[in-house]
């Protein structure tokens, strides 16, 4: 498992595994990569600039190489994926 940068805007075509009322957790896959993005620029409503530096701050972008691997990170913290 990697962080990449990129931004939520590079994968149209996420699916919503999870949501909360401080965040969403997406899967998707792109170039046969496989992703975990999550998303708590939610938080961004409730907390200054200063405290948290810009939106996309808080949105974490996970990459791996397999499904598998993508299934075993999403199990772990309790999350359902594809």
């Amino acid at each position: 498992m990697s962080q990449r940068e990129v931004r939520l805007a590079d994968f149209p075509d996420r699916q919503l595994i999870f949501g909360a009322e401080g965040g969403v957790v997406y899967a998707a896959t792109r170039a046969g990569k496989f992703y975990v993005i999550v998303d708590e620029s939610m938080f961004a409503d409730f907390l200054g600039e200063d405290e948290i530096g810009s939106a996309e701050s808080l949105i974490q972008i996970h990459e791996f190489s397999s499904a598998s691997e993508r299934a075993a990170f999403l199990s772990r913290r309790g999350w359902s994926g594809p």
